[in-house]
């Protein structure tokens, strides 16, 4: 053999067997004469010189493989050429081996290219004809028979064989010798290398169903196979999960390959068996629930006139329990006419209710209170279905069900009074809390903003922080209430991400400034920027969590970083993570961070103050948008609060909220130079105060309304630019203010409206712009969110803020 293991025994194109000259070594004597032989009966002989790597073929060769006999292109080709790529390795094995001694003769089936360049199976023998005086082998011969018909049907039969949906095993002594596709599959086993040259007994359970060792068994069917010819019975074998085949072998004998040989045909009944064993359980159910069960039950077989016409039903069966509804004994009701009997129980028209079951097989279900002796004010359900020409009716006494749910009514009504009061209660806490605090604030700010000494300012500063810490946390308490008690929603509206991250990092930078710490933001270009989502909880999370982390920080920096990657074509997994240089969390401590009410610092000295609400309430938020939250930590190296949000994508930039477009439905066009003529609706002295003194700073005329009433008669004498309207006051909230000031006649009532409200209960937006107003704002009042609601509705450059010492 050459390098690399090929045999390129050249393939002249001359086919003289009787010698040759130049370098063509003449086959041995004893083979010239059998080459005549040969080629007269098709089959293709070779020689081949091994030591010279030359060879010889016969004429019946070339035209097994349809080679010219006088070619002399063949005189190049090797014999290892026209081997079938996947076939070389095989047959080089196979022919070494019988070189090396290892085997007496050569035999391989292989394919060869022929002159069409089709491949034809080949059944190749032969054998060492020469060694040298070493005993090295020199010279082989040997024939070659086109077995591609045989190989071929053989190759049609194995595609039926494995296309056949029975499983079917080939026997011989009991073990097995070959099996389709279905028996793997059957059996649960990944390959036929599994079953090969196993007995029957070993794949099967060690006892079969009728207590009989199966090995033993099996043998016995095999013998009763070979004594009848063919032989059926049950047998239970053992699926590769340890769960059980019931199924029926037929055993067929055959004589193949010079012996007598079983096929065995399996045909599974484990549906069958689950079929008949659910009919048995559903037989024997049936019987009891009809003889002791729950249920009154009867069978009834259809009467009919000579026309056709069913007139009327019979008693065919009925359990004992239908007969004592009835009072009657059981044996009484079997062939007496249903209607007399059964008319005290039904009201209506039951008959044709009945009938119409058996003509359209749709069966009946119906629940109804009778007045029958005995029952009466009981309810009673039946289920009417047609059985045969026929009807099988059970009926149950439901007066428990019914009193239950009547219970259950009751008890839902009660509850979602209770959830109603509740609601209410948060919303009256709510304003009453938030009135007060809206004084607190405003004057606060208001003295902030005044000409103070050094020590009075920072005493004013300091009741604003107080007051404002105090509203962060009712606002907690108000979000964690709304959210366990299902009521907090979330809005899906276009937004675009990155300017919400970059304003809380806004919001938040002053405070980070306070503390000389660095808060940094991180968005990637790559990210999308438009998304639909709900932006206010969004912003609500991340001021927590960056709030929280700039709280517990006292050197070095908190960054906000997002990142995320695409679920789907139109939406995206963001991912926020809010990382600071604080003292870190201890690993037994982070269970308790995201627990309502829980701190991991509860001691009378802890340093930093809060209920421990808001990270509680940040998971609930995650969660109710359909993400998740999370803290990595390392004591003594920081934390790194994490969230994801799915949001889903949005082509364009984010278009206003419906909310928004109806804030900004109407702008006033006001004379250059006239001051902004207000009108406040508050009935709250403090409150009054306040507002009128912020929207003096700003340069507007400001009237007065104590309530609705007034309010409504001020719109109706004078034209007002904006009406600021309180949404709780005596004698007419601003609910039904505003819709009467709607209802004005002329331009009056046309005036943009913005509520002032101390709710902040989910849906308190929503019932201001039902009601007409255009904007909503939220006591207590801040100076910038009242300067921008007032630019949405006053023409640009109509707000001239004065000095502060003309207050003074």
């Amino acid at each position: 053999m050459e390098e690399g293991g090929q045999l390129p025994a050249s393939i002249p194109g001359e086919t003289e067997q009787t010698g040759g000259t130049g370098d063509r070594l003449p086959p041995a004597p004893i083979l010239s004469a059998c080459w005549a032989a040969l080629n007269a009966t098709g089959l293709g002989a070779w020689d081949w010189n091994i030591r010279d790597n030359k060879g010889w073929v016969n004429e019946g060769w070339l035209r097994m493989l349809g080679f010219p006999e006088r070619s002399r292109g063949m005189g190049h080709e090797s014999w290892a050429e026209l081997l079938h790529p996947d076939d070389r390795e095989m047959v080089f094995q196979q022919l070494q081996q019988h070189l090396e001694g290892k085997t007496t003769t050569y035999e391989s089936e292989y394919r060869l290219r022929g002159a069409d360049g089709t491949y034809r199976w080949i059944l190749d023998r032969g054998s060492v004809v020469e060694k040298d005086p070493s005993g090295a082998p020199i010279r082989m011969a040997g024939t070659q028979l086109d077995i591609t018909s045989r190989v071929e049907a053989e190759q049609r039969f194995r595609r039926l064989f494995d296309s056949l949906g029975d499983p079917i095993i080939m026997l011989y002594e009991g073990r097995i010798l070959d099996c389709n596709m279905a028996t793997m599959r059957v059996l649960g086993v990944d390959g036929k290398s599994a079953l090969l040259n196993v007995e029957v007994g070993t794949i099967s359970p060690v006892i079969q169903p009728d207590g009989r060792p199966s090995g033993p068994k099996f043998q016995q069917m095999i013998a009763l196979a070979e004594l009848k010819g063919l032989h059926r019975f049950d047998w239970v074998f053992r699926r590769g999960n340890d769960t059980q085949l019931y199924s029926e072998v037929t055993l067929t004998t055959v004589a193949a390959n010079g012996r007598e040989e079983i096929i065995a045909v399996v045909r599974d009944l484990s549906e069958q068996r689950r079929s008949t064993k659910a009919l048995q359980e559903s037989e024997a159910r049936f019987r009891a629930a009809a003889e002791g069960g729950l249920d009154s039950f009867y069978l009834l077989r259809a009467v009919r006139s000579s026309d056709g016409i069913i007139e009327d039903f019979e008693f065919v069966e009925s359990n004992n329990r239908g007969a004592a509804m009835l009072s009657r004994e059981r044996a009484d009701l079997i062939g007496q006419r249903f209607s007399p009997i059964f008319s005290m129980i039904l009201a209506g028209d039951y008959l044709h209710r009945f009938v119409r079951v058996v003509e359209t097989r749709i069966p009946l279900e119906e629940e109804y209170q009778t007045d029958a002796p005995g029952l009466r004010g009981a309810w009673l359900k039946h289920q009417v279905v047609a059985v045969g020409d026929g009807l099988a009716i059970t009926t149950r006494d439901v007066t428990d069900r019914k009193q239950h749910e009547a219970d259950l009514i009751a008890a839902r009504d009660a509850a979602e009074a209770a959830t109603r009061a509740k609601s209410e209660f948060l919303a009256t806490v709510s304003h009453e809390i938030r009135t007060p605090l809206n004084g607190i604030i405003g004057m606060a700010n208001l003295l902030v903003d005044s000409p103070l000494s050094e020590e009075q300012s920072d005493q004013a500063r300091t009741v604003v922080q107080s007051a404002e810490a105090l509203l962060s946390l009712i606002n907690d308490i108000l979000d964690l209430s709304k959210v366990e008690a299902g009521k907090m929603e979330v809005r899906n509206e276009p937004f675009e991400l990155s300017l919400v991250c970059e304003e809380v990092i806004r919001l938040l930078s002053s405070r980070a400034t306070c503390k000389y710490l660095e808060l940094k933001l991180h968005f990637p270009d790559r990210l999308p920027r438009h998304v639909e989502g709900d932006n206010r909880r969004l912003r609500q999370i991340l001021l927590n969590l960056i709030g929280n982390a700039l709280k517990f920080t006292d050197r070095g920096e908190v960054r906000l970083s997002v990142d995320g990657k695409a679920d789907g074509e139109d939406r995206f997994v963001y991912t926020f993570r809010i990382k600071d240089t604080g003292p870190g969390i201890p690993e037994g401590q982070r269970h308790r961070l995201f627990l309502a009410f829980g701190q991991l610092d509860s001691t009378s000295t802890r340093r930093h103050g809060g209920t421990g609400l808001g990270l509680a309430i940040c998971r609930k938020l995650v969660e109710l948008m359909g993400g998740t939250i999370g803290v990595e930590s390392e004591p003594g190296r920081g934390s790194t609060f994490w969230f994801t949000l799915p949001l889903a994508l949005v082509p364009e930039p984010a278009a206003p909220s419906t909310i928004v477009a109806k804030l900004t439905a109407h702008r006033l066009v006001m004379p250059d130079g006239s001051p902004p003529r207000l009108l406040l609706a508050e009935d709250n002295m403090i409150n009054q105060r306040v507002a009128k003194t912020m929207l003096s700073r700003l340069g507007c005329e400001v009237d007065v309304a104590s309530h609705g009433v007034e309010a409504v008669e001020k719109v109706s004498r004078a034209k007002y630019d904006v009406i600021l309207m309180d949404c709780q006051m005596p004698e007419m909230d601003g609910y039904d203010a505003t819709r009467a000031i709607r209802a004005l006649p002329s331009s009056k009532g046309t005036a943009p409206i913005i509520a002032l409200t101390a709710n902040a209960m989910e849906g308190d937006r929503e019932k201001c712009l039902e009601a007409g107003m255009n904007d909503f704002l939220t006591k207590p009042l801040s100076d910038s969110d009242l300067v921008n609601s007032l630019k949405r509705w006053l023409p640009e450059g109509s707000l001239r803020p004065r000095p502060i010492t003309e207050d003074r």
